[in-house]
């Protein structure tokens, strides 16, 4: 807090001070110094964020930071958007909505309606799952370029307290980052 009043530091305004409760005190952020064309390559780099994992809570802070001035790189291991948006919860929904829609149909007859010879395409109804999941990663893709996120595609290594290591297809490569966000998420196991 101490360093909030220093000289140094700018002080600017919530981006979104319209969504506060009535009486309510805006914050102020820091504002990043990025902008400043006089810092060296060294300097640029060591005042990183970089987020390790893409999915919903490590994308949304990424896009946060970079809202924030802040200059912002991703490591995600696979797709965009991590396990919830391309393979969990997203596709799940996708799923059992069209399982919501067929038992409607089914029971059409409750609501004055008639319905005959209902049945349904497992390789459509996949399909569907698998087309709403990659519009919502393309979106993804869409906020990370419009938030100007750098994307590094790897497998990200925590190797020193501002050092990860991300590596893809045999190759690496080392980034520093002053401030790291680990957003890993979680991964299905088998019981």
């Amino acid at each position: 807090r101490a360093a909030a009043h220093s000289p140094s530091v700018k002080l600017c305004r919530s981006p979104t001070p319209h969504r506060m409760a009535p009486g309510a005190h805006a914050r102020h952020f820091p504002v990043s110094k990025m902008n400043n064309a006089r810092l060296s390559p060294a300097a640029l780099l060591a005042s990183l964020v970089l987020v390790l994992g893409s999915g919903p809570g490590g994308y949304v802070a990424a896009i946060r930071a970079s809202q924030l001035g802040l200059k912002v790189a991703i490591v995600e291991r696979e797709l965009l958007g991590g396990i919830c948006l391309n393979w969990g919860c997203i596709p799940t929904k996708a799923l059992l909505r069209s399982a919501e829609i067929y038992h409607y149909m089914q029971h059409a007859k409750d609501y004055g309606l008639v319905a005959d010879g209902i049945s349904a395409d497992i390789a459509a109804v996949v399909k569907r799952s698998r087309g709403v999941a990659k519009q919502l990663n393309q979106g993804v893709t869409h906020l990370m370029k419009k938030n100007k996120i750098t994307v590094h595609m790897g497998d990200g290594t925590l190797t020193a307290a501002n050092k990860v290591v991300v590596t893809k297809d045999g190759k690496t490569e080392q980034i520093s980052a002053k401030n790291i966000i680990l957003a890993t998420g979680a991964r299905a196991r088998d019981l």
